[in-house]
């Protein structure tokens, strides 16, 4: 009509007939929803459509009822039965069924739906995929008491997870070993084997340290087991030293047991063998020179750990060397 009336022109007139229809779609749309201009009874059959409510939600009077407490009370049973699960996951589970069972408004899912569209966060919990398919299998249990959903729930999650319980170890030279810890995450109601090796870095397997290439088992109800790795403690000065361990599944295992961030491990050899210092037993020393000779003493104090070379050498101050001293560079 605008085109027709002010063709690609906007007078004032319909600039504030744009502002003031603004406000009054908005209060009109308002009034709607709460059914301002309907003074009829709700129809709880088109509301149960709308909302997909369930049966038992209505009782027989057509009074919306929140949610069943039996069922809740079936499902926080099934729930308490699980041996699988941990308390965060179950509290999850619990929340999200009793949102479920919960009234929802119309303008509630009119919200969601704007906001699966701009992306924004959801108004409903969302399990993740692993406890919705538990949630799923525990729901269809507790509604139709079916064999093979109760086996879904028992199988679902009912694989251990076994990780390093620490990516770095240090251990001093002279303690000898160091023990590196494996912790179990999830069921504790089967065997787990693992594999340990260890790989040389700059410390070296039969000169540092005990190679390690070993199966282990954590027994049933065993949440955690220590290995023990030697290391060599030699009197030899060396800078400190390190080499890795690797955690890994035995062939066959990986199809009931599971892996978990920690797979592998730094371990520093502090070495601990002072070589001690260098020096001499007196910085200045005398002789006559009609001797013919002078011995300078040196000395090693504060350790004796290892074998070390000295190199020395003679300088010129005042006395010339061929004319006053025998030049002399050597290594003790």
């Amino acid at each position: 009509m605008l085109s027709v009336i002010s063709k690609d022109v906007i007078d004032l007139w319909e600039a504030v007939i744009t502002f003031v229809l603004f406000p009054l779609i908005v209060i009109l749309s308002y009034l709607i929803e709460k059914n301002s201009f309907d003074s009829s009874k709700i129809d709880i059959e088109e509301e149960k459509q709308t909302l997909n409510l369930t049966p038992s939600e209505v009782d027989g009077t057509d009074s919306a009822v929140d949610f069943h407490t039996d069922e809740l009370l079936q499902f926080l049973s099934n729930l308490g039965q699980s041996t699988n699960l941990s308390l965060e996951d179950k509290s999850k589970l619990f929340a999200n069924k009793l949102s479920e069972n919960m009234h929802r408004p119309s303008m509630k899912y009119r919200i969601e739906g704007t906001r699966m569209l701009t992306g924004g966060k959801s108004l409903f919990s969302n399990l993740p995929d692993k406890l919705q398919e538990t949630y799923n299998a525990m729901d269809k249990r507790n509604s139709m008491e079916d064999d093979q959903s109760a086996s879904i729930l028992e199988e679902i999650d009912d694989q251990p997870t076994i990780q390093l319980s620490a990516v770095a170890y240090a251990v001093l030279e002279f303690e000898q070993k160091v023990e590196v810890k494996i912790e179990r995450i999830g069921p504790l109601d089967v065997d787990v084997r693992f594999r340990l090796d260890t790989i040389d870095g700059t410390a070296i397997a039969g000169e540092d340290y005990i190679k390690l290439s070993e199966e282990f088992t954590i027994e049933r109800g065993q949440q955690e087991k220590k290995v023990t790795i030697y290391i060599i403690d030699d009197q030899q000065w060396e800078p400190d030293e390190t080499f890795l361990v690797k955690l890994s599944l035995p062939n066959g295992e990986g199809a009931h047991t599971k892996l978990g961030s920690k797979t592998v491990a730094i371990v520093t050899i502090i070495n601990d063998d002072e070589p001690g210092f260098i020096k001499f037993e007196e910085t200045i020393n005398l002789c006559k020179q009609s001797v013919g000779k002078t011995e300078i003493k040196v000395v090693r104090v504060n350790g004796a750990d290892g074998r070390i070379t000295v190199n020395y050498r003679t300088e010129d101050i005042d006395a010339r060397a061929i004319r006053d001293y025998e030049r002399k560079s050597n290594e003790f």
